[in-house]
């Protein structure tokens, strides 16, 4: 089936004077900024929290966060969270808060005990330990108040070695429910043991895709089998894996009461996957036309609305930043031109809420892709910098909007999160300088 070509329309949601006066200041956040925290809307609240305060290393997560009230335009601190100290941690957005479990501490004691956070309640509460062995790393999603983990890994020194490891991975997970506070074991089912398998928990079933293990030379196996877990009956199913092959961490989204996974087949492949799973009759059927498509980026967005999915894909290409979209919808894939006033750019936030979906902020990094490739770029290397504009995707209507700079400084990294109908932004960094400001933008 060849691939659609059709160009869906790329248009102004309001001049760009109107748009500049879209833009509002959010008050100060009454915590410090840090790197890589989290920022999670739960109604009109935002909850941030965690974090480090050291970019891109294993340190201990910060146990500290805030909600802003969206509608009163107010900030109020959280007590720390009742974890204690941990390099590693999940911390997994739910419905209702929080949760932050695992990890390992200073004597490099690894620990199954979580505790969630109760955003209305502006409370924590502790939630039993895992009844599996603790792990590094599980997969993990969630569906509103419940949480799926799976696999992991402990990395333990060979004897008379300081070096390296060896890798002992499971077959095994939990079930969170955040709501009533318990923890349940997944048994062990028809695949092997693994970490970094792509998981997605949807309607009481857990899919469960790939992933690999580490040989004694660590060097990684891929594998390539799947099988779905029932919560209800608490059986296994195994599932013909030719069509759900993909090794480099499957982006998954509903959609029309199935679910949609793309990805890339392998993580060194260009070559795209795409899958529909239907968790009613268990039937995983690939989607015609993939193999016409090619993701040449390193990282891969799925985002499912009413109407459309949206395939967002970023990354190096011959040195030089370049971003990727593409519709799908049950009648096919459909490219998606971008406003080239809006610089592809990596390290920017995305965000969703129903149909909106808003690409924003972000930074030019040199990578490994620019040191490697065959042919350099021309002019002058187009990698620094910060951006302070973006994208608003509209599912619905497949209209793509840009949205202006606005009283916030070009960043990388932002926190972003949509509530209401406004984009939330915060934080960032300029290079590793942390910004404590905010801003939102009205989107319609």
């Amino acid at each position: 089936m060849p691939m659609p070509c059709r160009l869906l329309p790329i248009v102004c949601l309001a001049a760009a004077t109107a748009s500049q006066e879209r833009w509002q200041p959010m008050p100060k956040a009454p915590i410090a900024p840090r790197h890589g925290a989290t920022l999670h809307r739960v109604g009109t609240d935002l909850v941030v929290f965690g974090g480090s305060d050291v970019p891109n290393a294993h340190t201990d997560l910060r146990l500290d966060g805030a909600v802003f009230d969206t509608k009163r335009s107010a900030w109020h601190a959280l007590p720390d969270a009742p974890v204690g100290e941990r390099r590693g941690a999940l911390v997994v957005p739910v419905a209702r808060g929080l949760y932050v479990a695992g990890g390992e501490d200073r004597w490099y004691v690894i620990h199954g005990e979580g505790a969630v956070l109760d955003v209305e309640k502006r409370q924590w509460r502790a939630v039993p330990k895992w009844p599996v062995a603790p792990r590094m790393k599980p997969s993990w999603s969630a569906d509103g108040d419940l949480i799926a983990l799976f696999g992991g890994y402990v990395a333990k020194p060979r004897p008379g070695e300081t070096a390296r490891h060896d890798h002992e991975c499971f077959a095994d997970g939990v079930i969170v429910d955040t709501a009533a506070g318990t923890v349940r074991a997944i048994p062990k089912g028809p695949l092997s043991a693994r970490m970094f398998a792509s998981v997605h928990l949807h309607s009481g079933k857990l899919l469960v895709v790939g992933g690999h293990t580490l040989s004694d030379r660590s060097i990684v196996q891929p594998l390539h089998d799947a099988a779905v877990f029932d919560l209800a009956s608490g059986a296994w199913t195994k599932l013909d894996a030719a069509p759900v092959r993909g090794q480099s961490h499957l982006q998954f989204a509903a959609l029309g009461g199935k679910v949609f996974a793309a990805g890339r087949e392998s993580s060194h492949g260009l070559k795209a996957i795409a899958t529909i799973w239907d968790p009613a009759n268990g039937a995983c059927a690939a989607v015609p036309g993939t193999d016409a498509l090619v993701f040449r980026l390193d990282t891969t967005r799925l985002f499912a609305g009413s109407a459309r999915a949206l395939v967002w894909n970023e990354g190096l290409d011959l040195g030089d930043d370049v971003h990727q979209a593409l519709w799908f919808a049950p009648d096919g894939w459909t490219p998606l031109p971008l406003p080239k006033s809006v610089r592809a750019r990596q390290a920017a936030a995305l965000a969703q809420l129903g149909d909106d979906v808003v690409m924003f902020g972000g930074n030019h990094e040199v990578g490994m892709a620019t040191i490697c490739a065959t042919e350099k770029p021309k002019g002058p290397p187009p990698f620094t910098g910060e951006e302070g504009d973006g994208l608003h995707l509209n599912l619905a209507t497949g209209e793509v909007a840009v949205i202006p700079q606005g009283p916030l400084a070009p960043r990388g990294r932002p926190l972003a999160a949509i509530a209401g109908d406004r984009l939330w932004v915060m934080w960032g960094t300029v290079g590793h300088e942390l910004l404590a400001d905010g801003a939102s933008y009205r989107l319609r």
